[in-house]
């Protein structure tokens, strides 16, 4: 009889990196070895690092200098996975000759893995084939949400980001396999379906398919109660999509898009759109077409080339678009990136400046629009249970990235509930609410 092995997952970085961590989870399952959260008894240990900008890099290193240094105490193995790899496979190597593993994502792996571990070998499958993700996913988080990703890679230059670099040209996952994946999220109980991808407009613009067929075969699914999309690049976001959206029962009318900037000069620099311009136009046609749209989007503060001329652009822009959300982030600068030799780099103290102007007033308009609020009710998703308070969130609100809408709790509801919320009070960007029986 074989011996039982265990596994201990640490998640580092965004959804789609969760997803990769849940397939490869899958994987080792097949191979027999079942997933802890307590390290006592953990074989190994499994960590999906991120490397998309520097603090996450650190973030990385730190996460495995720590589970390395007790690793001899602990009995357990490490195994290094996730974009780090990727990109410095060589590197992690020569900076942890304790670790035990190395999995980068996307390429196959199978039993010789634990051969290699009985032996104190150290293993990888950088040699090996590229294979896409499987059916097979572990959940280790208990939520009535769960992440689809429909893409890997990206095929867009935009100059800051590595992902291209770290994941390679952007390649649609076959939309059948992506159906019956949504459908047995569905059926295992996950109410709402984010869609994700490094661009999620994107999809099938590489294999001969659509974003739009994909979309309709979502929406034939019976189980499905909501799905939301993220990650929209304005320029492929066209009425088409808005239009369905807005006849679809169970497509919510959230639009996450990341636009990064609205300064001609910066976003040419960024090798991005610069017709600011144009996004006003994208957000007048979807606030026509659904009134009661949310747009969602991301900005980054302090671009090579952004003098205060080109960040008073942004500003003027966030006070014409009076977006739902908005997150910012200050530029890291990232070798291997086209951003990273330009000129005019700004200085980190004027970064940090012009990040808190920027948040202040994106969170004057956010705070506005939250207040505006009360007095309606809407549909809401229980997202937890915390006893004397209930958390959820309706259509306006992402999983991970936005606020909640919390209420007082009754035994008769459950985690995955869908109920009916009066707001009455707002607390920062938090709604209060009330249960309407």
């Amino acid at each position: 009889m074989k011996k039982a092995r265990y596994i201990f997952p640490v998640s580092l970085g965004c959804p789609k990196n969760e997803v990769d961590l849940q397939y490869t989870l899958g994987k080792f399952e097949e191979l027999g070895c079942a997933v802890t959260f307590d390290l006592n008894v953990a074989d190994y240990v499994f960590i999906n690092t991120c490397a998309f900008i520097k603090k996450a890099k650190q973030e990385a290193i730190s996460t495995i200098l720590d589970f390395v240094l007790n690793k001899n105490e602990l009995k357990y193995k490490v195994i290094v996975g996730g974009c780090m790899v990727s990109l410095y496979k060589d590197s992690l190597i020569e900076l942890f000759p304790e670790a035990d593993a190395f999995l980068e994502p996307g390429r196959f792996f199978n039993e010789d893995i634990f051969k290699y571990f009985d032996n104190n070998k150290v293993y990888s499958n950088f040699e090996n084939e590229v294979h896409l993700d499987d059916d097979k996913r572990i959940f280790f988080k208990e939520r009535p949400f769960e992440y689809l990703k429909i893409a890997d890679g990206c095929s867009r230059k935009c100059s800051y980001c590595l992902i291209p670099k770290i994941r390679g040209p952007y390649v649609s996952y076959d939309r059948k396999f992506l159906v019956n994946q949504a459908r047995n999220l569905a059926l295992s109980g996950k109410q709402e379906i984010v869609l994700v991808a490094q661009d999620v407009t994107y999809y099938g613009l590489d294999s001969g398919d659509s974003l739009l067929r994909l979309l309709e075969d979502l929406e034939n699914i019976e189980e499905i109660k909501w799905i939301r999309l993220l990650y929209l690049y304005p320029d492929l976001l066209n009425e088409d999509i808005i239009r369905f959206i807005s006849r679809s029962e169970k497509i919510l009318p959230y639009f996450d898009i990341p636009l990064q900037h609205a300064g001609e000069k910066v976003l040419r620099l960024m090798r991005r759109n610069p017709d600011s311009d144009k996004f006003l136009r994208l957000i007048d046609k979807i606030r026509d077409i659904i009134p009661d749209s949310i747009i969602r989007s991301t900005f980054i503060v302090g671009h090579p080339g952004e003098d205060e001329q080109e960040f008073e652009k942004l500003i003027k822009f966030l006070e014409k678009a009076k977006l739902n959300w908005a997150g910012f982030f200050s530029y890291s600068r990232e070798e291997d990136t086209f951003s990273y030799s330009l000129k005019d780099q700004v200085a980190y103290t004027e970064k940090m400046k012009r990040l808190k102007t920027a948040q202040i007033v994106q969170q004057d308009i956010t705070l506005r629009w939250r207040e505006s609020l009360i007095g309606k009710s809407f549909v809401v998703l229980i997202d937890d249970d915390l006893g004397k308070k209930i958390i959820g969130r309706s259509y306006m609100e992402a999983p991970d990235i936005d606020s909640f809408i919390s209420f007082k709790g009754s035994d008769k509801l459950e985690v995955g509930d869908f109920v009916k919320i009066l707001i009455v009070k707002n607390k920062g960007f938090r709604l209060e609410g009330e249960l309407i029986q």
